[in-house]
């Protein structure tokens, strides 16, 4: 049901779809109340069709179908309350995307453009404080105004910000500390990074014990110490005598645990230490790879030679995968093949390089590899970036 074109009439003959076969029998499934809500809503919708009210007829075989469809789906008290999702986030948030999205070029469309919303049919838009968002956004750098024609347009910074999913609260923060003082050890990117709030703790991130006896701290001081300075700003002046809050105790847990991570540290051990599980782990990674790349962004928008950014990037994706950032040409080349556990084997043989690799004998690769069919695609692999290596060779000794 992608279309969005006028209608005054949605007929559904059935609320179930096709999933497969199951007995050598198609498998119908229920559609949920959600899907059904999308489809028949496509009737009567607000600024087409006139705005005249739209009717759905369902179709029921019999008196019991009907009870059915009508408990499930079209009863009032099954239903949900249906809020738009300008409710969801900070007004200057959907404001800036929407100068970034070409939406709102001015003062007039910025009115219109939530006018026209579906919060705007429940609210009035004349209540909203436009002018002070948009001078929010003014002093934030993220948008530059014309009072003579009242045209807006994003700046080089509000496009990274918009662009790259970080919130306008999260973006200030991250600004005025780098303003301040600029980490200069990956372990201070990582905690400068968690220390936003657009990211989410796993469930299960620290338990109650954890918190209390500020073990997160501890281990700081033990295996960390000589990072603490860099992440002053996530203490409070007190916090090797009282504990965290859970936010921070969990958020400092996070970096350590990212830091061991990104070392090629054995999964089993991770889990054992830090009382998580693999895939807790891995969204956590992939979480604060997000936001170290995020934090890429918002540099390279006032500066685009800093050297900063292709370290971010290199530990964005460090983060991402659980590996070191020197093995990132070979994952590129062999992702699909090799597991951590291969890299590690990798970095144990003292190989961190495609040039490396592809040195290796028969014999080193055999020992590295003992998976039979791994090592084979690995060696076809080798063999045929050779061949493209010798053809690039060719080429370029070739006349133009």
């Amino acid at each position: 049901m992608g279309i969005n074109l006028p209608a005054d009439t949605v007929y559904l003959e059935t609320v179930k779809y096709q999933a497969g076969d199951y007995d050598n029998r198609p498998s119908l499934v229920p559609i949920s109340r959600a899907e059904f809500d999308n489809m028949t809503g496509r009737a009567g919708r607000l600024g087409m069709a006139n705005d005249r009210p739209g009717r759905a007829i369902v179709l029921a075989d019999s008196d019991f179908d009907r009870d059915i469809l009508w408990e499930n789906y079209i009863s009032p008290g099954t239903g949900q309350e249906v809020k738009s999702v300008f409710d969801r986030a900070a007004l200057e948030d959907w404001l800036l995307h929407g100068i970034v999205c070409g939406l709102i070029d001015g003062d007039e469309t910025m009115t219109s453009f939530f006018r026209h919303s579906f919060w705007g049919r429940q609210h009035d838009p004349a209540a909203l404080p436009l002018a002070r968002a948009r001078e929010r956004l003014l002093t934030s750098e993220m948008i530059a105004y014309h009072p003579a024609t009242g045209a807006v347009s994003a700046t080089p910074l509000g496009r990274a910000v918009a662009l790259s999913g970080l919130s306008v609260q999260a973006a200030r923060r991250y600004t005025s500390q780098m303003a301040l003082r600029l980490p200069e050890t990956p372990f201070g990117w990582l905690a400068l990074a968690l220390s936003g709030g657009d990211w989410t703790l796993p469930a299960g991130m620290l338990s109650r014990f954890e918190q209390h006896e500020n073990l997160p701290v501890r281990m700081l001081y033990q295996r960390f110490d000589y990072a603490v300075e860099e992440i002053t700003f996530l203490l409070p002046t007190n916090h090797r005598k009282v504990p965290l809050s859970y936010r921070q105790a969990a958020t400092v847990k996070a970096v350590l645990l990212l830091t061991d991570w990104c070392r090629l540290t054995p999964v089993q051990r991770l889990e054992e230490q830090y009382q998580l599980h693999l895939g807790q782990i891995m969204a956590l990674g992939e979480t604060a790879g997000h936001l170290v790349a995020a934090l890429a962004a918002l540099i390279e928008a006032r500066d685009r030679q800093s050297p900063v950014i292709e370290a971010l990037h290199d530990q964005a994706f460090s983060l991402r995968h659980g590996i070191p950032a020197e093995y990132r040409e070979i994952h590129q080349k062999f992702g699909d093949v090799l597991s951590r556990m291969d890299v590690s084997r990798l970095q144990q043989a003292g190989i961190d390089c495609l040039g490396e690799l592809a040195e290796s004998t028969d014999e080193q690769l055999s020992r590295l590899f003992v998976d039979n069919s791994k090592l084979l695609k690995i060696k076809e692999k080798l063999q045929s970036l050779k061949e493209e290596d010798d053809m690039a060779m060719v080429m370029r000794q070739q006349p133009s």
